[in-house]
């Protein structure tokens, strides 16, 4: 098992995924280059990928308890709770970078217009003014043709 950082997240996927969840640390290695590079295999993206370890490393922290002896108190509970925070927003950056967020048609003219003018739109079945009636109505209140 090996691990390894340059310093530089620019030069290897396995180094980005490293700063992303901020494993950059050589003398507290939360997870190993193996390990990484398994996530990035299997994700295909270094964002994707440190989500994948970001949860990992979030789970082993997770089974960890708070200790106390005497004054002294290390409290695992608020690491692994950072750290499932940290998921949760690799986890949105990774939605608005992959274009997976919400759509808010209609929003501007230009949209609207650009929306109606497609061929390919499904017509709306309700529609503005579908039930108004466009004939006369003469003095009796019926309809003249």
């Amino acid at each position: 098992m090996t691990w390894s950082y340059s310093g530089d997240p620019g030069l290897s996927a396995k180094d980005e995924v490293r700063f992303l969840v901020g494993d950059t640390d050589p003398g507290e290695q939360l997870v190993t280059d193996e390990e990484i590079e398994y996530a990035l295999a299997e994700e295909g993206s270094a964002r994707a990928a440190a989500v994948v370890v970001c949860e990992s490393i979030h789970a082993s922290l997770a089974k960890e308890v708070d200790k106390a002896a005497g004054a002294v108190r290390v409290s695992l509970s608020q690491k692994a709770e950072h750290y499932a925070d940290l998921c949760e927003r690799l986890r949105r950056r990774l939605a608005i970078a992959s274009g997976a967020g919400a759509y808010a048609g209609g929003i501007s003219r230009a949209d609207k217009q650009a929306q109606r003018s497609n061929p390919d739109r499904v017509q709306p079945a309700f529609r503005r003014g579908m039930h108004d009636n466009h004939g006369a109505l003469g003095t009796d209140g019926l309809m003249s043709r």
